[in-house]
């Protein structure tokens, strides 16, 4: 086997090594050479590769946009389990979905840190940190948590054509009631309208709306 031979072997074996949830960029090297780097939008549109004609991540993605139920992928390590997630994640986002995927593990891994440090129960700790964590993601600004309220409050109306459920406010009913009568949101206005009534009134309302939370 001549060193061209061994060397290509090498920058497969480093190329089909790289994990998608591992580094944010992957050096790429034959041993000798240095090729670049692999990142995560490089993965997913120039190496992923979907299993059985794209049936299998199909199969997938209906369930993750369908199910309401804990779904759960189990496999060995190293089968692809973070890449197919991955490789949905970038489609459904294309699609308009919000999609984040939490690695839970290394959550887990702090909380146990911080109850070595401090002596505390770890449970809670994991709790406050998964918390925390979901808050930077969705709500990174000061009001998004209003704007996310504003919305699932405008929904319980009339769909047109929005997915909602309505089981989702069942414990705000209450809330409902007094957010909607006191905004003056219409059943006759838009949703989207309605969304802007209702954050424009916990906007122009803040102590209700501590009061009312």
């Amino acid at each position: 086997m001549s060193n061209l031979d061994e060397r290509f072997r090498e920058l497969v074996r480093r190329t089909v090594r790289y994990g998608v949830d591992q580094v944010s960029k992957y050096e790429l090297s034959d041993g000798y050479d240095d090729y670049g780097t692999i990142t995560e939008k490089d993965f997913i549109e120039n190496l992923y590769v979907e299993r059985d004609s794209g049936k299998f991540e199909q199969s997938v993605q209906r369930i993750m946009t369908h199910s309401h139920r804990l779904a759960v992928l189990a496999a060995p390590r190293g089968t692809g389990k973070s890449s197919i997630m991955n490789f949905l994640k970038d489609k459904l986002r294309k699609t308009g979905y919000i999609v984040e995927l939490i690695d839970f593990t290394k959550i887990f891994d702090r909380a146990k840190q911080k109850q070595d440090e401090k002596n505390n129960d770890p449970t809670d700790i994991y709790r406050k940190l998964v918390e925390e964590y979901l808050r930077q993601i969705f709500f990174p600004q000061p009001n998004d948590n209003l704007d996310a309220f504003a919305w699932l409050l405008a929904g319980t109306f009339e769909n047109e054509g929005h997915e909602f459920h309505d089981n989702l406010i069942s414990d705000l009913h209450d809330i409902y009631v007094r957010v909607v009568f006191e905004s003056g949101a219409s059943k006759e206005e838009s949703r989207e309208s309605r969304k802007r009534i209702i954050g424009q009134w916990f906007t122009n309302q803040p102590d209700k709306f501590v009061d009312t939370y």
